[in-house]
Parts: C-alpha cells; sequence; structure tokens
C-alpha cells in the first residue's frame, strides 16, 4: 500500500482512522465521551460538505452540554453515520466502533500535527506481544529517540517520529506489559 494506514487523536479529542486510500472516518476518544456524558442527539453535516482542518465539522449534544467535533483534515464528507439519528447513544456506547461520526475524502496526506498521535493496530502487533525484543525493537523504531533536530530529538528514519504510540485491542493484561 502506498497510502499510510491507521487511528490517530487530535488534542480536541477526535479520532481521524485512514480506511483507505484518501478515505478516513472521524469519531471522538473516550476522554471526549467522558467529558460529554450520554449524548443524546448528533448534529451531523451533509454528503458533499467540505471542511477545512480543524473547522467544526458536527455538534454532539449531551444531557447537560454540548460539544463541537472538529475536522482533523482537510475534507469532503462522503458518508455519515447512519444509525445515529436513531441511535445517538452510539457515540456514547462505542465511540471507536460503531460511534462513529463521517468518513472523509481527504488528499491522503496526514497533516504533520497528527503524525505524532498515530495508534497502532492489534493486528499490526500481534505477532510482537509474545516477544518482549522484538517488541522494544518496535518501540525504539517508533519513537522518538536520540540526540538531533527538532528540540534535541532525532526523528526516526523515513518520517516522523511519535511523542505517543497508543495500542487499539489490547486486553488489560496486555496493557500491563
Amino acid at each position: 500500500r502506498s497510502w499510510t494506514r491507521g487511528r490517530f487523536y487530535t488534542k480536541t479529542h477526535e479520532w481521524f482512522e485512514v480506511v483507505g486510500e484518501g478515505v478516513g472516518t472521524v469519531g471522538i476518544t473516550h476522554a471526549a465521551r467522558r467529558a460529554l456524558g450520554e449524548v443524546v442527539f448528533c448534529r451531523l453535516p451533509r454528503v458533499g460538505e467540505r471542511f477545512a482542518q480543524m473547522q467544526s465539522l458536527a455538534t454532539l449534544e449531551a444531557v447537560k452540554t454540548v460539544a463541537d467535533v472538529h475536522s482533523p483534515v482537510h475534507g469532503e464528507v462522503l458518508e455519515v453515520n447512519p444509525r445515529l439519528e436513531a441511535e445517538p447513544a452510539l457515540v456514547t456506547v462505542a465511540p471507536l466502533a460503531e460511534g462513529w461520526l463521517v468518513r472523509l475524502a481527504f488528499d491522503g496526506r496526514i497533516p504533520r500535527y497528527l503524525q505524532r498521535s498515530r495508534a497502532v493496530a492489534r493486528a499490526d502487533i500481534d505477532h510482537l506481544l509474545a516477544d518482549e525484543r522484538a517488541l522494544a525493537e518496535f518501540l525504539r523504531d517508533h519513537l522518538l529517540a536520540g540526540d538531533g533536530e527538532e528540540g534535541g530529538m532525532a526523528l526516526v528514519p523515513g518520517g516522523v517520529g511519535l511523542r505517543e504510540l497508543t495500542f487499539d485491542g489490547l486486553s488489560n493484561v496486555e496493557r500491563l506489559f
């Protein structure tokens, strides 16, 4: 594949998952869900609407508050989650899965600010979980290390180094590793 895949997180608690070449899905994080409480209404955009990076994309109304969801990338809405009209609480119950908000067409380039917040899918590291040495090497290759540019930290070869690495889909026992 020539396109970057994975899930990326914003500081404003949206996630953006690249699901195909030039296509990504937007949702909110568990932290945003906890801050909102139970979502009772989702004001979503229409298919074809275009959004600039960090422009308000959707509004989520909860029992006691309202919050804007920002577009992590420049893009055009390809699809809105059809289930949210009848089941807005899906955003509360499963924000990283069935509670996704929209799919966007984008130019395929992940903005620099998102490149430092990539989550690694369990399928990408499953083979490493039983091999402590291989997992340590994977972490060294994917996190900032050594000295060099950018505030004394060298970037990993072939791309931008990460400040944080999140693993999706790990069990509680595996998280303790």
